[in-house]
């Protein structure tokens, strides 16, 4: 590419950013990044279900205590893989065919026990719709000073256990799988097809947990060896998984350089070029369990791209607008992170820490 070419692809991205336009970063991304062989989609989905299978067989055969510790973590990190490929079927990006993607879609995200339909309203088109945005986006949204002050002893510990470094997994599981999820009213327009998917998750869970329980009391004998298959085989692997899509979700949108913006002020280039990030993980973690989710701006700005092909638009995405976030991601980083970023100021776009410590300053 020519210094002119660049020159303007740069212009082209200030302009953008000045007009709140989506549109520009939309046309940015190369249209062959919005192709979708089956093929490349089998694979996908192949490869994670018989990751996921092969951590079900390791935790069914050993009870070894350093092996069932090595199999939680492949366990979790397989339900977290499968979980991302739903996760583009649910976006319609993983196959071509609509019925495809429901049908997979639903099918995978029956092992981590969410909702398809309830996933569809909250992350597609709240989270997305209002990324980073006070009031809308309920995912990792921040707390203010004031509200903090506000809070009772309880929800103040609540607060620092589940904005700690340990406590993703408590919060993905409260405030987004069972408060989004499994126990609101839905609006009355989603409501029936949200709550007969609720019903349809809730009777899958159940079913396994029972299947589970007889195969406990065949193998060990006993009523204590029955629940320890269930702990050992589902609750585990599927805290661990929470934790880890927590997490995942914390650090694509939570940083001292990631502001979030009252509702009159947000836009759709705040919410989807500059409120998420381009993280750069383990290769070989990223293929077997995380198919390029952390290349997140991209998928921000046009959800059609297949995560095959997320890398692609995000160097375009990266080399034509000065405002998006590409760095590597280290644990010491996420550690960093969750001290830094406890309550936010949104008029004056400052993280705090909870003495009231400045750990962001706006440009």
């Amino acid at each position: 590419m020519t210094l002119v070419e660049t020159t303007s692809k740069n212009f082209a991205g200030v302009g953008a950013k000045k007009a709140g336009a989506l549109k520009p970063a939309i046309e940015a991304i190369p249209k062959t990044c919005l192709e979708r062989p089956t093929y490349k989609a089998v694979w996908v989905v192949i490869r994670a279900v018989t990751i996921w299978l092969a951590s079900l067989v390791v935790l069914f055969s050993f009870d070894h205590p350093v092996i069932v510790a090595l199999g939680w973590v492949f366990g979790s990190l397989a339900l977290s893989g499968m979980f991302v490929v739903g996760h583009d079927a649910a976006h319609g990006s993983l196959f071509n065919s609509k019925k495809a993607n429901k049908l997979l879609g639903r099918l995978l995200f029956l092992p981590e026990l969410h909702s398809y339909e309830g996933w569809l309203l909250g992350h597609n088109r709240i989270h997305h719709g209002h990324t980073v945005r006070e009031q809308m986006d309920f995912v990792w949204m921040p707390s203010t000073i004031e509200d903090y002050k506000a809070m009772s002893g309880l929800k103040k510990f609540q607060h620092r256990i589940e904005w700690s470094f340990i406590g993703s997994g408590i919060y993905y599981i409260r405030n987004v799988w069972w408060d989004k999820m499994i126990s609101f009213t839905p609006p009355e327009r989603y409501r029936e097809k949200i709550k007969k998917d609720v019903r349809f998750v809730a009777i899958f869970g159940l079913v396994s947990i029972a299947v589970l329980f007889s195969y406990g009391l065949i193998h060990y004998g006993t009523i204590i060896g029955a629940l320890w298959i269930i702990v050992k085989v589902i609750a585990v692997p599927w805290f661990g998984f929470m934790t880890i899509i927590g997490w995942t979700v914390y650090v694509q949108h939570i940083a001292p350089d990631i502001k979030w913006w009252p509702r009159n002020e947000w836009d759709s280039y705040k919410g989807q070029i500059e409120g998420t990030t381009i993280l750069e993980i383990n290769k070989v973690v990223n293929y077997l369990f995380f198919y390029n989710i952390f290349v997140h701006v991209p998928h921000h700005v046009d959800m059609r791209i297949p995560c095959y092909n997320l890398p692609k638009a995000g160097d375009a995405l990266f080399e034509a607008f000065p405002d998006v976030i590409k760095k590597k991601h280290k644990f010491s980083d996420y550690l960093k992170i969750t001290q830094d970023c406890k309550l936010y100021d949104f008029k004056n776009h400052t993280w705090h820490r909870y003495d009231g410590t400045v750990t962001s300053h706006p440009e």
